[in-house]
């Protein structure tokens, strides 16, 4: 498992850092966790409103960015609004089973927000482990793309060299 925490600058170090910028919209939601706390449910049989799009855009915005580390998604709720927030990340790999595991926790400032966001075994470290897989197939020809999907797995060259007249990255 393993954990690493971040922390947010505040809105007025991070609009400091865009001076230059003219026209800027920053940060996104002014208030932001005042305007969260307030949110009294789930939408009416009214139908959606302004506040329903709000939670939207953030954690739409939140789980795109659970795909980056925990500094790059502190700065960009940050830049959302919610200046000055902690975001631990915590993971954990079981390569036996091929998953990677993570979760972030965005905390406002004021600990009265807190928004959690999950991310999974990300696509490529599949696309790697079928790869892998692939080559231990019967029929199954050297393709170009594979050694380099594949080079995490080093033991293979040391076990079993490449049949004769395949090149593969190493040249023999």
């Amino acid at each position: 498992m393993r954990v690493v925490s971040a922390t947010a600058p505040s809105v007025a170090e991070l609009r400091a850092a865009r001076k230059n910028v003219v026209g800027s919209h920053f940060p996104i939601h002014h208030e932001l966790a005042d305007r969260l706390v307030e949110i009294s449910g789930p939408p009416g049989p009214d139908g959606l409103t302004q506040d329903d799009f709000l939670v939207a855009h953030l954690l739409a915005t939140c789980a795109g960015y659970a795909y980056s580390d925990a500094a790059t998604l502190s700065m960009i709720m940050a830049r959302m609004g919610l200046g000055g927030n902690r975001c631990p990340e915590i993971s954990h790999d079981v390569d036996v089973m091929h998953i990677c595991s993570t979760v972030f926790l965005v905390q406002s400032r004021d600990g009265r927000v807190v928004i959690v966001a999950y991310r999974g075994t990300p696509p490529e470290k599949l696309l790697a482990e079928l790869a892998h897989l692939a080559r231990h197939l019967p029929g199954v020809v050297n393709l170009p793309f594979l050694p380099s999907l594949d080079d995490h797995f080093p033991q293979r060259y040391l076990a079993r060299p490449a049949p004769e007249g395949v090149i593969s990255e190493f040249g023999d």
